[in-house]
């Protein structure tokens, strides 16, 4: 009939697209129906098997599709409103076309007529099922579509309301399974403890509450919201993401997920000013009275593990003036761990990792004696959730009760409360046992106030203990952030310290002597101390008690000074 070869299987096909068919099993696939449709009435005049095998798979076009109605006249009631629609605009235009979504699959339904008499209309019916369509054109260009898409968003999920399921289309995790399932709260709960930044979660989980979101967009006449949230990446960082609900029907609705961490920092960081607290019990003036109290050794450090900060308490522990003195620094710097490397792996951790240590076991210096501590570590987080550095305090086990009292009395003197002969020899063995890991060098240093007994005999055994006591304690000053300290003998001390070479040592038997002469007075009597050094590296002798030996020995020759001399 004119241009339309309605015996063909492919009567829409134009001349140049029927010869670009090249199968004919598939021209033999086209599901097609012929109708004759009248004012008040229709009627079903063939169809082929592949209409048929469309309509019982996909339940597409039901309503014109009927073995026991074919060639009998239907009322228009069985009709649906868009098969009515599409054959007025048959009549209208001499073809028409409309689109159907039947359980997830996408259907182009084209009608063409094929002959007219009076009120009576003969029309040609196709259906093509665009979920398989298989031409190369056409899945090359969906699959750039989808490429696109896939571009702009990290996360695609399809979010069917009624039947209450969540089914991912797209994700860039491997951890997820693209399947569809069940409970929308009870996925919304578990999304955000395993993504969402904790400050985040609760907001995350009232906004995308299905009852909340679904009434939220039926308020507002729009089809799509779109809220910012700190998600997890990787190793316990997070950035800036935004999602989005678009609504696709009643039921159906997408959430589409992409990062805009970039643009939400630039954001944040312009508005700096609005996130600030004030008022005695804002967060920021709690923060400055925990810090400045003595209730706990707080710390924290940047990304490369160098102070910020600290609190009072902690500077007082170690016998710090000033937080200045630490700033800057890592713990290898300052010194006071004789191996480091149990901390120092911690932190790498924590902060590439966003790993959270609690209690660790360890010993760091402090007033010239190896304490062991209990330190607790975590990631220190920005407003845009990345790691910039960690939070950290520790408590020592003495302080908290844990070492039996034996157990301290055992390893100090009790006039100066500098370690005894056992306590410098249990520390001798962790520095060998690091210089044998590691190649970590150190001295140890004897020394000994000149003509001691004479002073005793002159004055008195008290003021000889308050001479001890005070050379004690300004040794402790000096040298007790990174030394062990302790007295051996009546007058003599030691002290052991890592160093990087025989310059270093050099350098500390200088400031002792600068110890001895700096102290003018003992309880109100002016006095000078002479001095006598001795000292010898590990790495000279490799063992303890030659490098005892050595130190002994120089310390008698360096004994030729002056006795210390009240005036």
């Amino acid at each position: 009939i004119g241009k339309i070869d309605y015996l063909s299987a492919v009567p829409f096909a134009k001349r140049e697209e029927y010869n670009a068919i090249a199968s004919a099993k598939h021209l033999n696939s086209i599901p097609l129906a012929l109708a004759v449709f009248s004012p008040d009435s229709f009627k079903v005049l063939f169809y082929n098997a592949a209409f048929e095998d469309i309509v019982q798979s996909s339940g597409v076009l039901t309503d014109v599709y009927s073995q026991d109605l074919l060639g009998k006249p239907q009322p228009h009631s069985r009709l649906s409103p868009n098969i009515r629609n599409l054959m007025d605009s048959v009549k209208v235009n001499g073809e028409g076309r409309m689109y159907a979504t039947v359980h997830e699959q996408y259907f182009e339904i084209k009608a063409r007529l094929m002959t007219q008499m009076d009120d009576q209309y003969c029309v040609l019916i196709g259906v093509t099922n665009l979920s398989q369509q298989t031409q190369a054109e056409k899945t090359e260009y969906l699959d750039e579509s989808a490429r696109q898409i896939y571009a702009l968003f990290d996360r695609i999920t399809l979010v069917n309301r009624r039947l209450d399921t969540i089914r991912p289309l797209y994700i860039d995790t491997s951890e997820d399974l693209l399947s569809t399932r069940h409970g929308i709260k009870t996925l919304l709960e578990e999304y955000s403890k395993k993504y969402i930044f904790p400050e985040d979660r609760a907001r995350y989980v009232r906004i995308f509450n299905p009852d909340q979101a679904f009434k939220r967009l039926a308020s507002s006449g729009s089809i799509s919201f779109s809220e910012l949230f700190r998600t997890s990446v990787r190793h316990g960082q997070h950035a800036w993401k935004e999602y989005t609900l678009l609504k696709l029907d009643e039921d159906n609705y997408f959430m589409l997920v992409r990062d805009v961490h970039g643009i939400a920092k630039d954001l944040i960081a312009s508005h700096a000013a609005s996130f600030a607290e004030s008022g005695p019990y804002a967060p920021a003036q709690l923060w400055s009275n925990l810090t400045r109290s003595q209730l706990l050794r707080i710390f924290w450090k940047d990304r490369n593990r160098r102070f910020l900060g600290a609190s009072q308490a902690f500077l007082d522990f170690y016998g710090f003036s000033s937080v200045n003195e630490i700033l800057g620094k890592t713990d290898e710097d300052l010194g006071w761990h004789v191996h480091p490397d149990l901390f120092m792996n911690d932190e790498y951790k924590v902060i590439h990792e966003g790993v959270t240590f609690q209690n660790v076991h360890g010993n760091c210096i402090s007033h010239g004696e190896n304490i062991e501590i209990l330190a607790s570590k975590t990631p220190l987080y920005d407003l845009n959730g990345e790691i910039t550095g960690l939070l950290g305090y520790f408590l020592d086990k003495e302080s908290l009760g844990l070492n039996k009292p034996s157990e301290k009395s055992s390893r100090r003197e009790l006039l100066t409360g500098l370690l005894n002969f056992r306590g410098i020899s249990e520390e001798a063995y962790a520095f060998q046992d690091e210089y044998h890991l590691r190649g970590t060098d150190f001295v140890r240093i004897h020394i000994s106030i000149n003509d001691f007994h004479t002073i005793i005999k002159q004055h008195g055994f008290d003021f000889g203990d308050k001479i001890l006591k005070a050379f004690g304690r300004a040794l402790k000053q000096t040298f007790g952030q990174k030394a062990a300290i302790g007295r051996y003998a009546g007058r003599k001390f030691t002290i052991l310290q890592q160093v990087e070479n025989k310059d270093a040592a050099h350098a500390m038997i200088v400031r002792v002597k600068e110890i001895g002469e700096s102290i003018r007075e003992i309880d109100g009597n002016p006095i000078t101390l002479y001095l006598s050094v001795g000292f010898a590296l590990y790495s000279e002798c490799l063992d303890l008690e030659k490098q005892t030996l050595i130190a002994e020995e120089l310390l008698q020759a360096d004994s030729g000074h002056k006795a210390p001399q009240p005036h």
